[in-house]
């Protein structure tokens, strides 16, 4: 579709295109409104580095990147959920606050968020904070037990140690007060245990700088992580977000709404307009006529001033140049299926061209539903079937002079059995000819061409006008239609689109010109409402000499 085509779709389903947006945003307005709302609170948690001697190593960074990541897993585990539990003795379950609780690291910081939601704003931040509290705690215990298992082993070795130190020393006393004590004997006892002092007393002080190195081990693995930031009560709920739900309603009643208006466009490629006719056929209408308020009317006997009738003379117009050239003296006209307005536009259209001047012979060749009488009020005890079985030497006896000047009537009369084979005579041949001679245009109304009627009339006269119904021809109908039309070897004059919404709303724009004052007559003379004149029904009639005809 081009972007004209989707103007004319939006312009025609444009309803659907508000309806739904707006009642998609009300519903989830309404539905947001229905929704409890929850809050979120936010604690904050600092994971400190770890440096090797004072410095940060590419492996520090890695390390605490990766125990951030850990620290988030962690906190959301049920161990962490339950202590939780167990110290605000909440009226839930663990599973309840694992659904409610989530962990994230902040991007390129070394802080973790830990968010709780809860109907409740005190709760949630109440929860949030417990959850960084406990897992601080958590983390300090799970890091002391191997620590003090070290450090208990650390102080039993140390003890020994210094217990055998003790005893070295006072053996070293006990050996220098003997009276021997310079003898080389005891000399060379004292040095032993003098060196195994020397050794005990190292071996107590690595053990010494182990536990101090432990303490600061342990010191900083316990301030690893803290708490740098408690939650408070939100203000404002998190959920429902009822302007953002009522806007993403809207954008998703209007993505559907345009979804249905491309598949309603899709599917109902019906003929519509010129244009429409043009990109399926290759031609633009002869002529479009607005939706008439009374189909059992000839409006061009009534108004002179109304949009329906103005296209009427348009039509008119459009055929008088679609004949330059051309010897048409006859016309028949019909439609694609019943019930479409071709004899409406007939008669009215016989009526505005003898207004224009010109002398009009009607023919109702309909034989199976004739109308054209009803429309002109007369009778259709005799008519056309009558005449071609008495004969054309009497065809006056059978001519019906109408209301409207310059325009007789010839109605279908009795209805044969077989409609197709009386129109098939050459006594119709012959009457076509003879009423060509005594009018300017003869006009042949005929049935649809579901029928084999208009092909059979079509073959003798000079001419064709097909009758389309807007949005309800759909494009393999018409294009049968013309095949069909095509192979009697008449011209097609042109296809009418009948009750067109392209002029429909400029009935008001004609009312308002005509309203101002004069207004001009059929013959372009500017006369005023009260210089019509009316004929004995009181109909106004418009006599214009000198204009050109049809042939």
């Amino acid at each position: 579709m081009s972007l004209a085509d989707l103007l004319k779709l939006a312009a025609r389903w444009w309803w659907i295109l508000l309806l739904f947006p707006i009642t998609s945003a009300t519903t989830a307005y309404a539905v947001s409104l229905s929704i409890t709302p929850e809050y979120e609170a936010n604690a904050t948690l600092l994971v400190e580095e770890s440096q090797t001697l004072g410095t940060s190593t590419y492996n520090d960074i890695l390390a605490n990147e990766r125990r951030a990541q850990t620290y988030v897993r962690l906190i959301g585990t049920r161990q962490v959920a339950d202590a939780t539990v167990e110290r605000l003795d909440l009226p839930i379950s663990t599973d309840d606050l694992l659904a409610k609780l989530s962990a994230s690291s902040i991007r390129d910081t070394q802080l973790i968020s830990i968010r709780v939601t809860d109907t409740d704003p005190e709760t949630a931040a109440l929860i949030a904070t417990t959850v960084g509290e406990v897992f601080v705690d958590q983390l300090r215990e799970q890091a002391s037990i191997p620590v003090d298992d070290a450090r208990r082993e650390l102080q039993q070795n140390l003890d020994r140690i210094r217990e055998r130190i003790e005893e070295t020393l006072a053996r070293i006393d006990e050996l220098q007060m003997r009276p021997d004590a310079t003898s080389a004997a005891n000399q060379a006892e004292i040095l032993a245990n003098q060196s195994q002092l020397n050794q005990l007393q190292s071996t107590y002080a690595t053990l010494l700088e182990s536990q101090q190195r432990m303490d600061i081990g342990q010191a900083q693995a316990q301030a690893s992580v803290r708490i740098v930031d408690q939650a408070v009560p939100p203000r404002s709920p998190v959920s429902p977000r009822i302007p953002l739900n009522t806007v993403l309603g809207g954008m998703l009643g209007l993505i559907v709404a345009g979804g249905l208006v491309l598949l309603l466009g899709y599917i109902n490629d019906a003929i519509q307009t010129s244009d429409d006719l043009s990109r399926v056929v290759g031609q633009t209408a002869v002529g479009e006529i607005p939706a008439l308020s009374n189909a059992q009317e000839i409006v061009a006997r009534r108004d002179q001033r109304t949009a329906p009738v103005d296209a009427f003379r348009s039509l008119r117009t459009n055929l008088q140049f679609a004949s330059l050239g051309g010897d048409i003296r006859s016309l028949v006209v019909t439609s694609l299926r019943p019930g479409e307005g071709k004899t409406t536009v007939l008669a009215n259209l016989a009526t505005v061209i003898a207004q224009g001047g010109h002398r009009v012979v009607l023919v109702d060749a309909d034989l199976r539903r004739p109308r054209i009488h009803q429309l002109f009020e007369i009778s259709n005890r005799a008519g056309l079937t009558n005449l071609l079985l008495a004969g054309l030497d009497d065809i006056d006896s059978f001519v019906i002079h109408t209301d409207v000047p310059n325009l007789d009537v010839i109605p279908s009369g009795p209805l044969p059995p077989n409609p197709a084979d009386v129109l098939q005579s050459a006594a119709m041949r012959e009457l076509i000819e003879a009423l060509e001679s005594r009018a300017d245009i003869v006009l042949v109304d005929s049935p649809p061409l579901a029928f084999s009627d208009p092909l059979i009339t079509a073959n003798i006269v000079d001419g064709t006008l097909l009758i389309v119904l807007s949005r309800k021809t759909r494009p393999d109908e018409l294009v049968a239609g013309l095949e069909a039309l095509s192979r009697t070897g008449t011209p097609l004059l042109g296809i009418v689109i009948n009750r067109s919404r392209n002029i429909a709303a400029s009935s008001a724009h004609y009312r308002s010109y005509y309203d101002e004052g004069a207004w001009p007559d059929d013959d372009g003379t500017s006369r005023t409402p009260t210089s019509r004149q009316r004929n004995r029904r009181g109909f106004p009639t418009f006599r214009a000499r000198g204009q050109p005809r049809l042939e």
